[in-house]
């Protein structure tokens, strides 16, 4: 049961690290103008009758070298929702794509505060695991 509990720990922790270097090389990555399609603003109500803040969800579409690509990713964390900025079907903005997927883009780039929440979240819970498996 412990392997299991460290193994859980280890690939989460892996995941969000994962989502905290990719916002850091974003920073970095080629600009692009994308033209934004559509726009939804969903309510936070989830079936479970849970209540979140409502967030925006973003398709927009760009072209690299010729080939044209669509997304829908804002920014990078597990679950990141957000409503602010708000973002108008129709219009054009600067997004950043990773040069060596193009397919791979971000309308937000670089860390924001609910990623490194996520990340010492996962840092501490990670922590926490490897105290209890050394001491049991």
């Amino acid at each position: 049961m412990t392997i299991v509990f460290v193994l859980v720990a280890g690939i989460s922790f892996a995941l969000i690290t994962r989502h905290v270097v990719w916002a850091i090389q974003s920073r970095h990555w080629p600009e692009v103008i994308a033209s934004i399609d559509d726009v939804a603003i969903r309510n936070g109500e989830w079936p479970n009758n849970a209540r979140y803040p409502p967030w925006q969800d973003v398709l927009y579409r760009y072209e690299v070298d010729g080939k044209h690509f669509s997304n829908t990713r804002r920014a990078f964390g597990l679950g990141f929702k957000a409503l602010t900025p708000i973002y108008v079907a129709g219009t054009s903005i600067v997004i950043r794509y990773q040069p060596s997927n193009p397919s791979f883009a971000v309308l937000e780039p670089g860390l924001n505060i609910r990623l490194v929440g996520e990340f010492l979240i996962g840092v501490m819970i990670l922590g926490v695991t490897i105290f209890f498996v050394v001491i049991a």
